[in-house]
């Protein structure tokens, strides 16, 4: 997810880029092995469920799939448009330079 905000002392746009799913962790796990093992890992504090009794929530490879492809999608749109933007701004900066300078060469 990309935030666009302005610099509160400047008319400069900083990006901010948040993550999406903060604090959380995906793995692949054998769910017949049970998940004792993960809440007693340091950092855990509970494993994500549809139901409170239920066993954990699982989302098929196709949809991790199209999650993954999103994000990479939106990732190279933020770098295209970042790059633009560094390009505009260093065109303008050229075309704000003098052509010809006062001063003098050193000899």
């Amino acid at each position: 997810m990309l935030l666009d905000a302005p610099d509160s002392n400047s008319r400069r746009i900083r990006e901010r880029r948040y993550p999406l799913f903060v604090g959380y962790v995906f793995i692949r796990h054998e769910p017949r092995k049970g998940f004792k093992s993960i809440e007693k890992i340091v950092g855990v504090s509970e494993v994500v469920t549809l139901c409170p009794d239920g066993p954990p929530t699982e989302f098929q490879e196709a949809d991790l799939r199209a999650v993954i492809m999103e994000m990479f999608n939106d990732y190279q749109h933020y770098r295209y448009r970042r790059f633009v933007r560094i390009e505009e701004e260093r065109a303008k900066q050229t075309a704000r330079l003098p052509l010809h300078s006062s001063r003098k060469e050193p000899a």
